[in-house]
């Protein structure tokens, strides 16, 4: 039997927000907005999208 693994982080919230069905929007502005998606696509481990403009990211 393989040994249990510690879960990556971000994980376990990724599962909760999954199993509640949640969803949500949340829209930033800042003096650097590549830095920023950036920021929150590494803390949902996810990679940041462009958008309708330079100044314009996703993270899904």
């Amino acid at each position: 039997m393989p040994e249990p693994t510690a879960p990556t982080p971000g994980s376990e919230l990724q599962a909760l927000v999954a199993a509640m069905g949640m969803t949500g929007t949340l829209v930033l502005a800042a003096d650097d907005p590549v830095a920023l998606a950036s920021f929150y696509g590494a803390l949902l481990e996810v990679e940041p999208q462009p958008g309708l403009s330079a100044s314009h990211w996703r993270v899904l």
